[in-house]
């Protein structure tokens, strides 16, 4: 059961609103059409829509509704019944509630714009404003075909910057693991059997049996501090704007996956753009759909300074080199597409130059790192090991 409220009239011409309870909306106004309600006005509850926002449903799933969309609605069939039809052959039961919610709003008169817009976590700003320019221009189609294009690539680059961080992390997370469990459970065996010998152990050994009872006392201590110290991380990036800045600014100086992410960022808002401005929006508006995307605050700001230039009736690639954040050949495409009358063609040329670069990166990445991470392995795990057994090497001197 969900709840509905409504507005309308009675049989006396008298204004009423109110609430009612049913399965699905033909439900709900059935109901009222026999209580003497002419409805003028039917929608959910705001606290179902909540529920069903924080619900979780995968964005590669969203992606491929909106491609379905884009066939059938090109074959001319009604939109509330192409969304029908979708919702049908879904097996995630939210998104068959997310469909019919979607397709009831259209129903009763609202748009395909405003229907999503009650779904911010499912469909991006830049999604309805895509969608209302095509729903505005007649262009539904195309325009539903741009979006889960561009969907589909941001989703690849996504992928790939994962795949690129998650190899490091697991591999340097493993080694701190297995340094950790030597510390705590294999050293003191060591440390029990050389403290019955009546001598001096090596200057090695004993640093490690120290670092161990440090370690062993005060494990508890450090968990809790680098439980809170994430957590204050995580809590400042979250509600702290300044923090948030600097946080991402010290991203992009890691050596190495500073530039990935770099790189990512560069290839994510110009395609963006490209695809706002093939879709028709006016210049300006599309740089704030864009600075939305960036997903870093120095960026996101970049973007806004261009759109002040912009405002101001500076070329977009005079107001992109202001910034000194986007390589020269960023500013020399965007220049040429300016002069040329290409600028969605250049700005494609760029993301794709840089979706490949980061590829080409990410393929490499594991040659590159293995050395490194084989020489942190062997200085943490080899040095306790030789540690360990120095007395044992010169067992005659200890003994």
């Amino acid at each position: 059961m969900q709840t509905f409220y409504w507005h309308g009239f009675n049989k006396y011409g008298r204004k009423l609103r109110g609430k009612i309870r049913a399965q699905t909306l033909a439900s709900g106004k059935q109901l009222l059409r026999q209580q003497g309600i002419t409805i003028k006005k039917i929608y959910l509850s705001r606290q179902y829509l909540t529920t069903l926002n924080k619900q979780k449903i995968k964005p590669l799933a969203i992606t491929t509704v909106i491609r379905q969309l884009a066939t059938m609605v090109n074959s001319g069939m009604p939109l509330v019944q192409v969304i029908a039809i979708i919702a049908q052959g879904q097996q995630n039961q939210t998104l068959v509630n997310l469909l019919n919610d979607i397709k009831q709003t259209i129903a009763t008169g609202g748009s395909l714009t405003q229907a999503l817009a009650q779904y911010p976590r499912h469909f991006t700003k830049l999604d309805r404003a895509l969608i209302e320019v095509g729903e505005q221009s007649g262009t539904l189609t195309k325009i539903l075909n741009a979006i889960a294009d561009h969907r589909e690539k941001m989703h690849r680059l996504k992928r790939d910057i994962n795949k690129a961080l998650l190899y490091p992390i697991v591999v340097v997370t493993i080694a701190i693991a297995i340094t950790a469990g030597m510390l705590l459970f294999i050293v003191p065996q060591f440390a029990n059997i050389y403290a019955n010998f009546d001598a001096q152990l090596p200057l090695a050994t004993t640093l490690i049996i120290k670092l161990a009872n440090v370690i062993h006392s005060t494990w508890w201590l450090a968990g809790l501090a680098l439980v809170i110290m994430i957590s204050v991380i995580m809590a400042g990036y979250r509600y702290s704007s300044r923090w948030h800045y600097q946080l991402d600014v010290m991203q992009l100086k890691i050596p190495l996956f500073g530039k990935i992410l770099r790189q990512a960022i560069i290839a994510r808002l110009t395609r963006t753009l490209a695809t706002t401005f093939a879709a028709g929006l006016p210049l300006t508006e599309a740089i704030m759909n864009v600075a939305n995307t960036s997903n870093n605050q120095l960026y996101y700001r970049a973007c806004q300074e261009i759109h002040t230039h912009i405002h101001q009736g500076q070329f977009l690639h005079v107001a992109v080199t202001s910034t000194h954040l986007f390589p020269e050949f960023v500013s020399q495409m965007i220049a040429s597409g300016e002069t040329a009358g290409t600028l969605e063609l250049m700005l494609t040329k760029i993301a794709d130059h840089y979706d490949d670069q980061v590829e080409r990166i990410i393929a490499n990445l594991s040659t590159l790192l293995e050395p490194m991470i084989m020489i942190i392995l062997g200085i943490l795990i080899g040095g306790i090991v030789i540690a360990m057994y120095l007395p044992i090497f010169k067992l005659g001197s200890v003994i």
